[in-house]
Order: structure tokens, then C-alpha cells, then sequence
């Protein structure tokens, strides 16, 4: 679980408006939503489900109310 160093993860990484991502073995997507809240372009993989998880998927968990 990334939740509380999400911030401090995607400073490291330089996360801004513009910046593609791609996020591997992303699990729920927590730090690929809050890339997203930063504006940058993310692609999710989740290898345990061999899936790719959509942006507009990310975009709904990133802006939840």
C-alpha cells in the first residue's frame, strides 16, 4: 500500500501536467489517480489481472468527490 507516500513518490519521479506515466503492477490505481490529479498522463498495468486499466477509469477514482 502506496497511500501515504504517494505525494512523496511522484515528487521523486517529477509528476506534473504533461508527463506520461506508466504505472506497473498498479493494483487499485491510487498512485496512478493522483498522478492524474497532477495532470499527467498515466497508463495503468496490472499484471496479476492482465489487464491495462483505462484513464477514464483513473479519472473517476482521481475526482471522487
Amino acid at each position: 500500500m502506496t497511500s501515504q507516500v504517494n505525494e512523496a513518490i511522484l515528487d521523486a519521479v517529477g509528476a506534473k501536467c504533461g508527463l506520461r506515466l506508466l504505472d506497473v503492477a498498479c493494483g487499485t490505481g491510487w498512485l496512478s489517480a493522483t498522478a492524474i490529479k497532477r495532470e499527467a498522463i498515466v497508463t495503468g498495468l496490472d499484471f496479476a489481472e492482465n489487464v491495462e486499466i483505462p484513464t477514464s477509469v483513473m479519472l473517476a477514482v482521481a475526482y471522487k468527490p
